[in-house]
């Protein structure tokens, strides 16, 4: 994965503009704000590095958050990556908040390997239950939205002729890779039809060997946890 945000999409998408705006007033002063809300409420162990990130000013909060966002991460240190990115993310979740959604019809015949709403790339995909039993939806690593794609092909691709899943449990296991033998990408799939407290980011945490084992036989992994940001 190049990074966060893939770079191939439409400069006019909605990440350009957040990104622009967060170079705002307005957005210092949400993104400022989310920040400090969350370092109040820090355990005393996280301390020294919040106050790390509390000692940078607006302008350099906002580049770091950035440059997550463009996936350069070895540019912020790897103590503070989680704090900045929560807080961005924070902002990002209430913007996404006011997009309109799609229609069913919409949905359905717009599918994207990142998020509509951010461009960013996906943590995993989900399997859901209830009312939309079996189907797949992507989540936003950034934003949390989450999009519909069809489960017969690879989400980053698109092929569906070469798809394999990993897991290292039965194959009723709640967690699997969807490895694509056509690109070689990969990315989790988490089924909550086979375990109904299962959670997206979480789980997606929880199972990182199976990350490492699947690396091991030749895939890359075409998304990202935000709170396993790579070094």
């Amino acid at each position: 994965m190049s990074g966060a945000i893939r770079h191939d999409r439409d400069t006019g998408t909605a990440f350009h503009h957040a990104a622009n705006a967060l170079e705002s007033i307005h957005a210092q002063f949400h993104f400022t704000s989310e920040f400090d809300g969350m370092r109040l409420r820090a355990a005393e162990a996280m301390q020294p590095h919040l106050d790390r990130v509390a000692a940078l000013g607006n302008e350099e909060r906002i580049a770091a958050a950035v440059a997550l966002a463009g996936g350069h991460f070895v540019d912020i240190p790897a103590e503070v990556a989680p704090f900045v990115w929560a807080a961005f993310s924070t902002w990002m979740r209430t913007l996404a908040g006011r997009a309109t959604p799609p229609s069913t019809r919409e949905e359905a015949a717009a599918e994207h390997a990142d998020c509509p709403v951010c461009g960013t790339a996906p943590v995993a995909s989900v399997i859901l239950t209830g009312a939309r039993q079996g189907l797949r939806y992507l989540h936003c690593a950034l934003c949390e939205s989450d999009w519909h794609m069809v489960r017969a092909k690879c989400s980053n691709c698109g092929q569906s002729g070469k798809l394999d899943y990993l897991s290292f449990e039965t194959t009723d296991a709640s967690v699997r890779a969807e490895c694509c033998g056509e690109c070689r990408g990969y990315l989790k799939v988490v089924s909550l039809d086979r375990d109904r407290d299962a959670d997206v980011v979480a789980d997606d945490l929880a199972t990182l060997a199976l990350d490492a084992a699947v690396e091991e036989e030749g895939y890359h992994r075409t998304g990202f946890n935000p709170f396993a940001l790579p070094a």
